[in-house]
């Protein structure tokens, strides 16, 4: 078996944006809702910030600690091992949308540009 140390890659913004298309940003007060089997991609607050960013994977499991932090265990991509990563090194979550959801994800979309037109709006008559 291999141990050798790999080293962290390195992604551009191009590559980043393209791994975050069909994601959202979590709020860290909902990380802990967060289900298993959802992909995420996430920032490491403790690493060299051009190598902060992470390709993520899919959750396998929650466990909350009792400093109030938790661990995700993280199955990685292309087949890696599956790894565990606590949130207090973690700056920033994405959670790839459920296709199941798009609707749902849509008519908040078009609720909220309604919602900003109407305030746009009111605001000009003042």
């Amino acid at each position: 078996m291999d141990t050798k140390p790999t080293t962290p890659k390195k992604y551009t913004n191009q590559e980043i944006a393209e791994l975050l298309t069909d994601c959202v940003l979590v709020k860290d007060k909902y990380w802990h809702l967060i289900p298993s089997g959802a992909l995420i991609r996430y920032y490491r607050n403790d690493t060299d910030p051009e190598l902060s960013f992470k390709r993520g994977g899919y959750i396998m499991g929650i466990y909350p600690q009792q400093d109030g932090t938790i661990n995700f265990s993280i199955k990685g991509m292309k087949g890696s091992n599956a790894y565990n990563i606590n949130t207090k090194s973690v700056s920033r979550i994405y959670k790839r949308i459920d296709p199941k959801a798009i609707i749902e994800v849509m008519m908040i979309r078009d609720s909220m540009a309604e919602i900003r037109e109407r305030l746009t709006k009111l605001e000009a008559r003042q």
